[in-house]
């Protein structure tokens, strides 16, 4: 849900569905990231130092508030999305690539 409202469905479809690695200026242009930056330490120490002027309570409002519709279709659509991944999980195609990922994990280690 969240990466539909950030990034649009239709981009998101094809991101997730092909494991699409964005370039940095791609990611900044779907607004994905916010800011691109030289020199990201020092950038999120100044990103910190700002919202840290923020009022704590002024900042819990403000999410509270844009975050309320999200929140309140997961809670709507919790047991429908229980049964999606419970159904998803037992298909036997699914079953057969997991234990396929879990034999390979474990050749691995030997």
């Amino acid at each position: 849900t969240s990466c539909r409202r950030t990034i649009g469905p239709r981009e998101a479809e094809v991101g997730l569905g092909l494991g699409k690695m964005y370039s940095p200026q791609e990611a900044l242009e779907i607004g994905l990231v916010d800011e691109l930056s030289e020199d990201v330490s020092k950038r999120c120490v100044e990103v910190a130092e700002e919202w840290s002027k923020v009022p704590h309570r002024g900042r819990s409002l403000a999410k509270a508030m844009t975050r309320r519709a999200l929140a309140e279709e997961l809670v709507r659509r919790k047991q429908e999305d229980i049964e999606w991944f419970e159904g998803m999980v037992e298909d036997e195609a699914v079953q057969r690539g997991i234990g396929e990922y879990l034999a390979a994990l474990s050749s691995k280690k030997k």
